[in-house]
């Protein structure tokens, strides 16, 4: 006999819902807040576990869970003193974007997808910091799954080989990693529709354009410094100028994707796939947005991208949940997709520290933002939140890829270990912990 379905009433009310159990201190036993530095160890731990795991090498004592976030270092000292070397240094290596928020165990794919870079980008940053030589080693082999490809690749040609290949060159000098990165920058400029002046999505002469491609524009500002060709950042500035009249509101809220006529060059209609609704705010595509044109602002020094970032960062600002971490949508407000994003809340810490870098008379508060959603994003969702956390150290939780998803993203995990390097390196401590 079928038994009779069942129904949860979630609430009785259209309100926000509240953050996550596990990032919410008062419901759980509180550790003290987490320095730059011991977030950083953190994250450093969890990737090294992860790099030993895939590449099949013996994990150490430093992949144990631990109550307390001050035994970072110690975790992180432990795992340096199990290196070994894998036993087939020439196997392939599996990629992944997405993990169990409890278990911590990556979701592994037959292949980079967009988002390959990021775990490559993670173990290049980290090399940078340690100058570890097992970090150069683990991002060489992924890195080198990625070369080649990058004339078939489509926008995200940008993000799969700036954060691998142009790092890799600049770690390395090695040519090959230049060459690769040229070549995706070539492929953004084959892109590109000089009707529309916007680099297709998907396919050469494409019919639509989305704003992740802001961020993808790294690569051109690369290409430009490295070969002294100024035509590669003018492509750049010319899709950033267009994406700043199609793909943001008056509001400074981001509109995902614009459809137009590749022959005439005319706009259609543009619209937001990943969020709410079709003319809300998704988080994630205004965090590509805000840092994009910070970006976009400082390569090109133009004064209408500035505004556009600026516009972009009053509208996160104004709607910034208490917390400091948004949720999917920033006009949903977890009422009906109840799930935060931590990687939109990287993202808008490291467009917010760009800011502060561009515009001095409002430094201070555009850093202050950015530190506070890094604050929020190190204590209550970077791993370990509460005492007795079961969860392997040092993986940032509730991340949407899209909704209703919630796991811990690869690309949250990149722009969260940006975010505090770049405090970091500038010797910035949270002013909460002077004493």
């Amino acid at each position: 006999m079928m038994e009779k379905p069942r129904v949860t009433l979630l609430s009785k009310s259209a309100a926000p819902a509240a953050q996550p159990a596990d990032a919410q201190p008062e419901q759980k036993s509180a550790i003290a807040p987490k320095t730059y530095k011991q977030a950083i160890a953190l994250m450093q731990t969890d990737v090294e576990r992860t790099a030993r795991r895939l590449a099949g090498e013996p994990t150490a004592a430093g992949g144990a869970t631990t109550a307390n976030a001050a035994n970072a270092n110690a975790a992180a000292n432990a795992a340096n003193a199990g290196a070994t070397t894998s036993a087939n240094p020439t196997a392939e290596l599996p990629f992944f974007a997405n993990r169990d928020n409890v278990s911590g165990v990556w979701r592994e794919g037959r292949g980079p997808g967009w988002t390959g870079s990021f775990w490559v980008g993670q173990l290049w940053l980290l090399h940078e910091r340690t100058r570890d030589p097992r970090f150069a080693a683990w991002a060489r082999r992924w890195n080198d799954q990625l070369l080649g490809q990058e004339s078939k690749q489509n926008h995200d040609t940008g993000f799969l080989n700036f954060y691998s290949s142009a790092f890799a060159y600049q770690a390395t000098r090695d040519a090959k990693y230049r060459e690769g990165a040229l070549r995706a920058a070539a492929r953004l400029r084959q892109l590109f529709n000089p009707r529309t002046q916007l680099i297709a999505a998907w396919n050469v002469g494409g019919d639509d354009s989305i704003i992740d491609t802001m961020m993808n524009l790294q690569i051109l500002w690369w290409a430009s410094t490295e070969t002294k060709d100024p035509a590669h950042r003018e492509l750049g500035r010319q899709h950033a100028l267009r994406s700043a009249e199609w793909l943001v509101r008056p509001d400074g809220s981001i509109i995902q994707s614009v459809h137009y006529d590749p022959a005439t060059g005319r706009r259609r209609f543009g619209h937001t796939h990943q969020g709410f609704g079709a003319e809300t705010a998704w988080a994630r595509g205004t965090g590509w947005g805000l840092y994009g044109f910070a970006i976009a602002a400082r390569e090109t020094r133009d004064p209408q991208l500035l505004q556009t970032a600026e516009r972009i960062a009053r509208f996160v600002l104004e709607r910034l949940p208490d917390d400091g971490v948004p949720w999917h949508d920033f006009h949903d407000e977890g009422v009906y997709f109840r799930t935060k994003d931590t990687s939109a809340g990287a993202l808008a810490a490291n467009g917010l520290f760009a800011l502060s870098e561009l515009v001095p008379a409002r430094a201070a508060t555009y850093r202050a933002a950015g530190e506070k959603i890094v604050r929020a994003l190190a204590d209550h969702y970077l791993t370990p939140t509460y005492a007795g956390d079961p969860t392997p150290l040092g993986m940032l939780r509730h991340g949407s890829g899209s909704r209703p998803h919630d796991a811990g993203l690869t690309f949250g995990d990149y722009y969260l270990l940006e975010a505090l390097l770049w405090l970091d390196k500038r010797n910035i401590t949270r002013d909460d912990l002077r004493r």
